[in-house]
């Protein structure tokens, strides 16, 4: 019901019908149909931010062995993008200064 009356709210505020009440349900009118796109990013937002904010993630640790070289050169610039893609990454950097062995 608390849905209900903020879908009819929101339609009055925009002198709009964005659902149309079918015997079955409800469906989306043209107009409403037209809005959505526009207002998909902005609930994408909201549940980002909601994930963000109240959904915490624990804290891993990933240990990267790497000549510092590469470190330098590779992975220090991209580290704040890491960061803000990443938060719940806790990341060791650890370099060393000879040829790795693979084996």
């Amino acid at each position: 019901a608390a849905v209900s009356q903020h879908i009819r709210f929101l339609e009055e505020r925009l002198k709009t019908r964005l659902f149309a009440r079918l015997a079955r349900g409800v469906a989306l009118s043209p107009e409403g149909a037209a809005y959505l796109p526009h207002i998909q990013s902005a609930f994408a937002i909201i549940g980002s931010s909601t994930r963000e904010l109240f959904e915490p993630r624990v804290l891993q640790t990933v240990t990267i062995r790497v000549p510092i070289s590469f470190a330098l050169l590779v992975l220090v610039p991209a580290l704040p993008d890491l960061a803000k893609a990443l938060p719940w990454i806790r990341l060791d950097l650890v370099t060393i200064h000879r040829p790795t062995d693979y084996d």
